[in-house]
């Protein structure tokens, strides 16, 4: 539901061999971060000629001539990429082309890019051709796109990075690595300190609770696009599945999922979970109405949670917070006041709000309230 603004309360690169693993030893990553020091200088507006190195989420050591000067984002996901590449000052000017597949990532990208209309637009599952058309230094794709798209594109010359902002240590690591690619490492330091921190008031409060104290947790998602409503839950390793544990409660729907998606649920098995709070995601609707339509229906009311008013629509803006996107800590930090609501009592989830978009995307207070708040939906203030 669209929202009103109310008052906060309280308001061709060189490759190593992929055997060296997706996850960066520190080793490594104090040598890319090195590299991204030495690539930079003092002065980010004299840095041609610079190569950069960096180590993707596939275990490449990437050796890039100089720092890009144009890259171009695309592939499955691309939103989740290019979100991220707008949390540095830098990203706009060096973005040459962006896949956009949904309205409202276009209308997020307008609003943190005043020069999106100069940059090219990809359509959905676009080709390596068209991609090649941007003329890109560099191409950045989500790890699981590098048969698909990513082999097409080097074959034509053209360096690839990969990225998998999957998980906090991912992310983590991404947002690194995207530093030393933009030549903004201070900036990355910046940004994984936003993160860090909330990540660590949560789990400060949460990492010692015996299991008696986690409440069980069930996360749907919901989709009744073809006209019938359908649940489904995420894998065990999936970040939804993570942020319920880093929020001190217990997933119950882990045994029953699959490892490469999203798994089908019908009510009786919900029924016969019957945890103490429920969670509803939709990318399709919002999910508060979503909710409200549950807590009308007669077999939800017989569960545990609907009756106790403990089932919550997800919330979210242009994305719900639920997927690895950069919004993954807005949503840690809004469930953390529903799964614990004693220990998240002191938390101002409408300031976070505004931290995060003033803070990571230099969005002024006012524009916040304008354009932000009024995108805002699910089970919040």
């Amino acid at each position: 539901m669209r929202r009103p603004f109310g008052r906060p309360r309280g308001i061709g690169g060189v490759m190593q061999p992929r055997g060296v693993g997706r996850r960066l030893a520190a080793g490594a990553l104090a040598a890319v971060l090195v590299t991204a020091a030495s690539a930079c200088g003092d002065d980010p507006s004299d840095q041609t000629g610079s190569e950069v190195t960096v180590v993707d989420a596939l275990g490449r050591t990437v050796v890039l001539p100089e720092v890009p000067g144009r890259v171009t984002v695309a592939g499955r996901a691309a939103f989740m990429i290019f979100n991220a590449v707008y949390l540095f000052p830098g990203g706009s000017d060096r973005l040459a082309g962006l896949e956009i597949g949904r309205e409202s990532d276009r209308a997020f990208a307008e609003l943190v890019d005043p020069d999106l209309a100069d940059k090219t637009i990809l359509g959905k599952n676009v080709g390596s051709e068209e991609i090649a058309g941007t003329d890109p230094d560099l191409v950045i794709l989500k790890s699981y796109m590098a048969n698909d798209l990513g082999a097409p594109l080097e074959q034509l010359g053209i360096p690839v990075l990969y990225l998998d902002l999957e998980t906090p240590e991912q992310y983590e690591r991404d947002i690194d690595v995207l530093g030393t690619v933009l030549c903004e490492p201070d900036r990355a330091a910046e940004v994984l300190s936003f993160y860090r921190d909330r990540v660590r008031r949560i789990t400060s409060a949460t990492d010692e609770l015996a299991d008696d104290a986690r409440p069980t947790v069930l996360v749907l998602q919901h989709d009744a696009s073809e006209g019938t409503a359908i649940f489904d839950v995420p894998p065990a390793s999936w970040l939804q599945t993570t942020m319920v544990t880093l929020a001190g409660g217990r997933p119950v729907w882990t045994d029953e999922a699959g490892g490469d998606g999203w798994t089908r649920v019908g009510f009786e098995q919900i029924a016969a979970w019957d945890p103490d709070q429920i969670y509803i995601i939709s990318y399709t609707a919002d999910s508060e109405a979503v909710v409200e339509g549950l807590q009308a229906d007669p077999a939800w009311q017989a569960l545990g949670a609907v009756g106790a008013g403990s089932i919550y629509g997800w919330p979210g803006d242009y994305s719900s917070w639920d997927q690895p996107d950069s919004r993954w800590i807005l949503g840690l930090t809004w469930l953390f006041t529903k799964v614990q609501p004693d220990l998240g009592s002191d938390v101002d989830i409408m300031g976070e709000i505004e931290a995060f978009f003033t803070g990571l995307y230099r969005l002024s207070p006012a524009e916040v309230e304008s354009d932000v708040v009024p995108a805002l939906f699910g089970s919040l203030p």
